[in-house]
């Protein structure tokens, strides 16, 4: 029976999935983008309400398209240092998912063991993306490494990279508006369509954005998805959805996209909290919060599973951040 957690408030505290960390004395050298400090988390965390923040960093196409495998992997390692060392001040309020150096296998091999084995505190997760090399996870190129996930049982929090196909024009529109959630729901397909989820049962994914465009699409998907259910074990598009090891964050998002979820097959249970920040959230965060709190606001919710939603569902994918509120007399376990 797996054990219940019980919050010491009444008003449940915010774990945060989606927070993106920048290192700016180590981009700033490297003349990458930077618009935020780890500094500012505190300040961050105030305006947002929350009590927790995963950090996840900005993840470029160009690093696993343009770059050297030794580069790209020695960039990984030291951002998981770093943000590592940021958790170690506020062991309770922050937590790290770890970048993997897709589509480089022996590399990926190897930062797992690392954040597995070595690293402290070990990541609460890792982060990649749709898409590495212009390659879709669903691809059997990926196997090798997500068989060592799934051998492992981690988390994989997955970011929307910039588009695959077509090629965008930038003057007419930025690829994080359209194509950032179509990027999230070609992934979404290919997944399904080749069975990843069926096939990795141990790894907890959590895909950005309320799932992008793909809740959608989804009654499109179940007519014209060839073969989904011979790769799924016979399984239903919402029987997939609805199996537990696929989660949701509500960033960017609306009340009314919960109805979208819940018809997908997607319970309270998969769905957790999100911002964006620093990409939103600096500047009119009322519209920021009331995305964060587009479950509460939808009312398809009672008061245990927004507890859920806040942050007890992110707790039970995150052992190291629920021993620390444990520790912190924020959450009892019984």
């Amino acid at each position: 029976m797996v054990a219940q957690l019980h919050f010491v408030q009444k008003d449940v505290p915010i774990i945060d999935v989606h927070y993106h960390y920048f290192a700016p004395h180590i981009l700033g050298p490297m003349g990458e983008f930077v618009i935020a400090d780890p500094d500012e988390t505190p300040q961050a965390m105030a305006k947002l309400g929350t009590s927790a923040v995963i950090y996840s960093p900005v993840i470029w196409s160009k690093y696993n398209t343009e770059w050297s495998a030794e580069k790209w992997a020695g960039f990984c390692r030291t951002l998981t240092d770093e943000q590592a060392k940021e958790v170690q001040k506020a062991p309770a309020q922050r937590g790290s998912f770890a970048p993997l150096p897709l589509p480089h296998i022996s590399e990926c091999i190897k930062a797992l063991q690392y954040g597995e084995e070595e690293c402290t505190p070990r990541p609460d997760g890792y982060a990649i993306t749709t898409s590495a090399n212009n390659i879709y996870l669903g691809d059997s190129r990926f196997d090798e490494i997500l068989h060592e996930c799934n051998r492992r049982s981690v988390v994989l929090f997955v970011h929307p990279s910039e588009t695959v196909m077509p090629p965008l024009d930038t003057r007419t529109y930025g690829f994080q508006m359209i194509e950032f959630p179509t990027e999230t729901a070609r992934c979404l397909m290919t997944m399904i369509d080749q069975g990843t989820f069926t096939k990795y049962p141990n790894i907890s994914w959590i895909f950005s954005h309320n799932g992008g465009s793909f809740p959608f699409l989804f009654q499109r998907v179940i007519r014209t998805l060839s073969g989904s259910k011979l790769a799924n074990n016979g399984k239903t598009l919402q029987e997939v959805f609805a199996s537990g090891n696929i989660y949701i964050e509500c960033s960017q998002g609306t009340a009314a996209q919960q109805v979208l979820l819940k018809s997908l097959g997607v319970g309270s249970e998969n769905i957790l909290t999100g911002s964006d920040w620093p990409f939103t959230g600096k500047v009119e965060v009322e519209h920021t919060l009331r995305e964060m709190h587009g479950p509460e606001l939808s009312g398809l919710f009672n008061s245990r599973e927004i507890a859920g939603i806040r942050a007890g569902n992110a707790l039970r994918l995150m052992p190291r951040l629920k021993e620390e509120w444990i520790k912190a007399g924020i959450v009892n376990e019984a």
